[in-house]
């Protein structure tokens, strides 16, 4: 053999030549041995995590390792193709602290979530895809970036990089892409897992809110809906809004959650509010925005979800998630979890709304029963006995101051046990009372006078949105029309309905007596009505209707303060 100058080499130098040849191929197999080694090493041990956070970080801190540089992140890609989330190492947290905010996967980062295939560089500022580093964040020089792909998608990319130029080779490249793909089925294991653990923590607390919600002392169905999808969902808050008296206004009726103390009771304006959106597209709509001011400025919160809640047919208010500031915006997931929790909870609540309203209807029937007993019976023998003592006083000259101080007694008792009657049949309005257990009551009340029992039907929040003088003007009008129909109407049938929404508060008493010509004393009975309708800047009217009998129909705006105006 001839060497490159035409001169036969010498055997030996020869010889030397392949041993020295041989023994860098041999070293360079057992650094590759031992890469494959660390590789099934780092793989195994990344694919036993199940905790998805846990899975992210093992991934970054082995790729850093396999390939030996010190800067390594993943970034999770959301639909818009923006980063989610990033996991990174080797960046100090003063500078975390001190850059502000998560890449946006623009530039060079963006370059690998858009084409979505490995990007090797050995200096990314040559790069023209580069777009600079922000202010206090570490200088980087080499760059690798490897998609990491779960069985349908994309999920997120792996970066690493170096300080120094062309510190990433061919082989660094291949390692990585095997650790990604590794990655990828440990991710998809791990949002499997993650499922798993949410249906069943979603189960468990339908669970608990039906258990709940069907205990005859549980008073508030809403705070439990609250309290429990806190425990589903990670949140800063979760709230249920209604709508306020003041039309221009939506009210957080309870709020449960480490900051949800601001919140409770507070108002805010309805207009392009997230839960307005929500209560008029009937689905879950999100707010993926890092920060947002409520209760005038006191709290701030990160990205929220909102869905209507749905109760008896009707839309009560809408359930609100909002997670702590800078934190991930939500899920598909998430989205998911929230808009079934609500549907579930809803049911529940009417479930629990209907139980209360036979409860109560029990206890009006129990009352107007013992009324009845005490005004059929007891006052019935008391004026028997009250008579037979006035005829022994009139024939009994001796006795009669005796006899006349017993019957006086007697008279007493028969006073008191009115009082109680009255007060059976009235209960006591608490504030907290609903109004239809109100209507319900006052129904009962009416039903011997009218020879019937009235139909009622209840349309919108009428128990939230009724409130204070409008409400006392409501249990007033219910009362004077029903007591028109008893007087006037000689009807068979009744119907009362009572509705609500954000503008008006309208009730109609119809029934199928002999209307208004065989009733000329009807008309001033309404009197009160237009009154008390004109004093809210509503109407009155009282008309003919389909069945022969008389429709009265009143209509007041609803208004935030709770008086009529003078």
């Amino acid at each position: 053999m001839k060497s490159d100058d035409g001169f036969v080499e010498d055997p030996l130098t020869i010889l030397r030549s392949a041993l020295a040849e041989s023994e860098i191929n041999t070293e360079r197999v057992r650094v590759v041995g031992e890469r494959l080694r660390d590789l099934l090493s780092m793989s195994r041990s990344v694919t036993a995590q199940l905790e998805l956070s846990t899975v992210l970080r093992e991934v970054v801190i082995a790729a850093t390792r396999l390939v030996g540089v010190p800067y390594g992140a993943i970034g999770v890609i959301g639909s818009d193709g923006s980063f989610t989330e990033f996991i990174h190492v080797g960046v100090s947290a003063d500078d975390v602290q001190k850059i502000g905010h998560i890449p946006q996967g623009r530039g060079l980062l963006g370059a690998v979530v858009r084409d979505a295939h490995t990007i090797r560089l050995p200096d990314l500022a040559e790069d023209p895809r580069f777009a600079g580093f922000p202010t206090h964040h570490p200088q980087m020089v080499a760059f690798l970036g490897v998609p990491v792909r779960t069985r349908t998608e994309v999920y997120g990319n792996l970066y690493l990089t170096s300080p120094e130029v062309g510190n990433f080779t061919a082989e660094d490249e291949r390692i990585i892409e095997a650790l990604a793909a590794t990655a990828g089925v440990a991710i998809e294991n791990a949002r499997a897992y993650e499922r798993s653990r949410r249906e069943r923590r979603l189960s468990a607390a339908l669970s608990r809110v039906a258990t709940a919600l069907l205990d005859p002392h549980q008073s508030d169905a809403l705070k439990v809906v609250a309290s429990e999808c806190a425990s589903v969902i990670d949140s800063a808050t979760v709230a249920v809004v209604v709508p306020d008296t003041d039309p221009r206004l939506l009210r957080v009726r309870v709020a449960s959650g480490p900051l949800s103390a601001a919140l409770r009771d507070a108002t805010f304006d309805r207009a392009d509010s997230l839960a307005l959106r929500a209560m008029q597209l009937g689905e879950v709509v999100a707010d993926d925005g890092p920060v947002r001011d409520y209760a005038g400025g006191v709290l701030q919160l990160g990205p929220t979800a909102a869905v209507t809640l749905i109760a008896r047919g009707e839309t009560i208010g809408a359930l609100c998630v909002s997670k702590k500031v800078n934190s991930h915006p939500f899920s598909g997931e998430e989205v998911d979890i929230v808009g079934e929790f609500a549907a579930q909870a809803g049911l529940a609540v009417s479930l629990s709304w209907a139980r209360e309203d036979q409860e109560q209807l029990r206890l009006i029937e129990d009352r107007a029963r013992i009324a009845r007993d005490l005004h059929d019976h007891v006052i019935q023998r008391l004026f028997a006995t009250g008579l037979a003592l006035e005829h022994a006083a009139e024939t009994s000259i001796d006795q009669s101051a005796s006899l006349r101080q017993h019957v006086a007694s007697i008279d007493a008792a028969v006073s008191d046990i009115r009082t109680a009657i009255s007060a059976l049949r009235t209960p006591s309005k608490l504030a907290d009372r609903p109004l239809r257990v109100e209507v319900f009551e006052l129904v009962e009340e009416l039903t011997s006078a009218l020879g019937l029992r009235p139909s009622v039907m209840f349309a919108g929040p009428v128990d939230t949105l009724i409130l204070g003088g409008l409400r006392e003007d409501v249990m007033a009008v219910v009362r004077e029309g029903l007591t028109n129909v008893a007087r006037h109407a000689k009807a068979t049938r009744c119907t009362l309905s009572i509705s609500a929404d954000d503008t008006s508060t309208v009730i109609t008493v119809e029934d199928d007596g002999i209307g208004a010509g065989d009733a000329p004393g009807r008309g001033s009975g309404t009197t009160n009505l237009h009154a008390r309708a004109l004093a809210r800047g509503g109407t009155s009217d009282l008309m003919p209707n389909r069945l022969g009998g008389l429709t009265l129909r009143w209509q007041s705006p609803v208004r935030r303060d709770s008086a009529a105006p003078s």
